[in-house]
């Protein structure tokens, strides 16, 4: 397996997690009277953001690996 691949797949993870915190978000508007929904809520989105940190780390990796130096 090729390095860039798993880059590619880190990017895809991204767009996933941007897109599934946009549903969330969405339907979390329901549930606003419910405490302990916001609580996993919240640890949720600390999880989803390390996530999107080491994607973003990825990421960039791919790109300055794309660039000739």
């Amino acid at each position: 397996m090729k390095k860039w691949h798993i880059y590619l797949g880190a990017l895809f993870f991204l767009a996933f997690v941007i897109i599934s915190d946009y549903i969330t978000a969405k339907n979390s508007l329901i549930f606003v009277l419910q405490d302990d929904f916001w609580r996993i809520v919240k640890a949720m989105s600390l999880f989803n953001l390390g996530l999107k940190i080491i994607a973003i780390i990825l990421a960039a990796k791919l790109l300055l690996h794309f660039i000739p130096h």
